[in-house]
């Protein structure tokens, strides 16, 4: 499919900060960052808008619901045993990581502090074919969709075996292993390099390594992209 047919969409980035509060005492802080998308077809932005506004919605119901609740209860156990509470902390920041064409694809970093030596983050991603509004699969970017996730598994151990042996990339020595348990074929966006395909903290290596990503040419997954200029 000719994905290099159509203008790349608008964006505007909504952003809200808001502190929520107990006794008077800033219990969670919460910061939400995401997308409001402009293609031109109403279709497409009312369902494209709709995921994100969810995600948004989502993010600031847990916090409310669920996290501001527990750090009340550290609150009042700090409080009582004369320590210092830490104000937690609820994000979620939404990545433009590319936009040409008809292809607009994101990844969501979603952080949480919730006390102790630092906060967890976890990632999605989503790519949308704006001209439809719905999401696309890595098998179908591909054109090929037989063997595609095989492949792309190859290709990452393949990169994660160089760096390992380089020590260009901390990774656990069972690294092996860990790639084939947690790869997941749609654990990934495009940027203007290639295909992202990333694996949560602590999945293939310690927490300071990050969210680890590999980038695979687009040729190589038979993807044709980047649009020509």
């Amino acid at each position: 499919m000719d994905y290099c047919t159509c203008d790349p969409a608008g964006i505007e980035m909504l952003k809200t900060d808001k502190s929520l509060y107990y006794d008077k005492v800033e219990m969670v802080k919460l910061h939400l960052s995401y997308p409001s998308i402009k293609t031109g077809k109403k279709g497409a932005d009312r369902r494209i808008n709709a995921y994100y506004e969810h995600e948004a919605h989502m993010t600031a119901k847990r916090a409310e619901k669920v996290i501001l609740p527990s750090a009340i209860e550290a609150y009042k156990f700090m409080l009582s045993d004369g320590a210092p509470f830490f104000t937690y902390d609820v994000r979620l920041d939404v990545t433009e990581a590319f936009n040409e064409g008809r292809l607009l694809s994101t990844y969501s970093d979603s952080y949480e502090y919730t006390g102790g030596a630092h906060g967890m983050t976890a990632r999605n991603s989503i790519t949308w074919n704006t001209e439809t509004g719905y999401p696309v699969t890595l098998k179908e970017l591909s054109g090929r969709k037989k063997g595609a996730c095989a492949r792309t598994l190859a290709m990452v151990e393949e990169r994660a075996e160089v760096m390992y042996r380089n020590k260009t990339l901390p990774l656990f020595d069972d690294y092996k292993k860990l790639i084939r348990k947690s790869f997941d074929c749609e654990s990934f966006y495009l940027s203007p390099e290639g295909v992202q395909i990333y694996f949560q903290l602590y999945a293939i290596a310690p927490y300071y390594a990050g969210i680890i990503a590999f980038t695979l040419p687009f040729e190589a997954l038979f993807i044709p992209l980047p649009c020509p200029e």
